[in-house]
């Protein structure tokens, strides 16, 4: 098996961090600025921040490991975590797509979707009383 180079793993997580800030890309993966700065610097993150950092961007974890995709390890590692935490890759892109978005815009934002998740929970609401008027 070939070997995980810890430099070129932490040039690849500075890669995907792209423009962001390392502060700005802790945030978003909930995590202190100082633990990115010593990813980037040759330290491996735990398997569950290196799904979260790959699903950030878009790529796998055997790419960030290895530069390369391959079965193996890396792979049971994601299937075990999505089957665990059923972390949504759509909630790391919205997050990603926030840091754009100005402030104004963002607040916008937050009305629509307090506004659809108030929605959505009315009709789990009225469908869960529907099913207990039928028992």
């Amino acid at each position: 098996m070939k070997g995980i180079n810890l430099e070129q793993v932490g040039a690849r997580l500075k890669r995907i961090r792209g423009d962001l800030t390392q502060k700005e890309f802790a945030d978003i993966l909930k995590v202190k600025q100082n633990y990115i700065s010593r990813y980037e610097k040759g330290r491996l993150p735990r398997p569950d921040l290196l799904l979260k950092i790959a699903r950030y961007g878009n790529v796998s974890v055997d790419w960030i490991l290895w530069g390369e995709k391959r079965d193996g390890p890396a792979r049971e590692i994601i299937q075990d975590r999505e089957e665990r935490y059923g972390e949504d890759p759509l909630d790391l892109e919205i997050i990603k797509l926030l840091k754009r978005v100005k402030t104004e815009d963002k607040r916008t934002i937050i009305k629509i979707l307090r506004a659809l998740a108030a929605d959505h929970s009315r009709k789990r609401a009225r469908k869960s009383k529907g099913k207990s008027n039928t028992r």
